[in-house]
């Protein structure tokens, strides 16, 4: 991979995706939840493979409450993104994503495998919430 995170390991794990190595998971059995990665090389593409991932995100709008944007950077590790917080009833609730703008682009959405409810997922959401921000400030571009 070019790149690493810490995640808990004590309460999930990494699912790679048999079909395309830039795709992983991890998963939280316990909570019926999984955060899907996914991985582009930039060519000359960064506008183009930034915009599709705001279009992503922004696709949950019709359902979002709001969507809050938090962005991130750390100049010294070469990384930059953007964490959104997407509120209400929607299928996902967290999205981020991670680049140094010249090489590597790395997104990811937390989804659970169940019929959203913002009020009985808002304790979990947030837990994962914080273990997603951690994965942000330790990943390291290899």
């Amino acid at each position: 991979m070019a790149y690493s995170f810490e995640y808990p390991k004590n309460i999930a794990y990494i699912q790679k995706n048999q079909r395309d190595t830039a795709w992983f998971d991890v998963v939280y059995p316990t909570y019926n939840a999984r955060i899907y990665f996914s991985y582009k090389q930039i060519n000359n593409n960064f506008q183009e493979i930034a915009e599709d991932s705001r279009n992503f995100v922004y696709k949950h709008a019709f359902k979002a409450d709001a969507i809050i944007e938090n962005p991130y950077e750390d100049s010294d590790k070469n990384v930059y993104g953007m964490l959104y917080e997407i509120k209400g009833n929607t299928a996902s609730s967290v999205q981020f994503l991670v680049t140094d703008s010249t090489q590597h682009f790395l997104r990811g959405a937390l989804y659970f495998n169940n019929h959203p409810n913002k009020d009985s997922l808002a304790p979990v959401i947030s837990y994962i919430s914080e273990d997603i921000r951690h994965m942000i400030e330790t990943l390291r571009w290899e």
